[in-house]
């Protein structure tokens, strides 16, 4: 005679068991991507702590790509936008963010000495691309690199500096502390901003 009980709580066990593994297979990712986050906000000069507060991470990330402030309201408009309890800009809730977060891409892309294709995937795979970054070092921060205060928008149409600096400082070979982005001197043994050994 088949037990039916025993195969009903076998079962339970199998997914309750099941479900333990999908949640710590989350946990380990969200970890991950705290680190990585963390060690990515240390590499542009910032504090790693920065990125794990909840729209305080927003206004760094705005600094650190070199933006006017009020880029970080865009950032977080579905933010402002759900505490207002308005119904009426639903559409604009999920565009005003990803625009503002791409233009931020953009500016953060030139400082790594990347193109507007590497912005994009920052923008649509940042829990891919934020990772590399951190991780890698062939990508660093180059705080040098002058960018526009507006993006995408050219504070003057016709100043293209931004791309053509990073063209300039990839052809040279040049370093930069892979703790804090600080470019380094050739002779250099230690970071002159953080003291962490080149």
């Amino acid at each position: 005679m088949i037990d039916y009980n025993f195969g009903l709580g076998a079962l339970w066990g199998a997914l309750g068991g099941f479900i333990i593994f999908i949640f710590l297979i989350l946990v380990g990712i969200l970890i991950f991507e705290i680190i990585a986050t963390w060690k990515f906000f240390q590499k542009c000069g910032k504090n790693g702590w920065e990125a794990i507060i909840p729209i305080y991470n927003s206004w760094i990330k705005v600094e650190i790509a070199g933006l006017n402030w009020w880029w970080f309201l865009l950032l977080i408009f579905s933010v402002i936008v759900q505490v207002s309890g308005s119904d009426d800009y639903r559409v604009l809730i999920g565009i005003v963010p990803l625009f503002a977060n791409f233009v931020c891409n953009y500016n953060l892309a030139r400082k790594f000495h990347q193109d507007t294709g590497f912005a994009i995937l920052m923008t649509l795979f940042s829990w891919i691309m934020i990772p590399i970054m951190a991780f890698s070092e062939k990508y660093q921060y180059d705080s040098s690199v002058v960018v526009s205060k507006n993006g995408i928008f050219k504070d003057n149409p016709n100043d293209d500096n931004s791309f053509q600096s990073t063209q300039v400082n990839t052809n040279q070979n040049v370093s930069y502390c892979m703790y804090c982005g600080t470019k380094l001197n050739e002779n250099d043994k230690f970071c002159p901003n953080c003291g962490k050994e080149k």
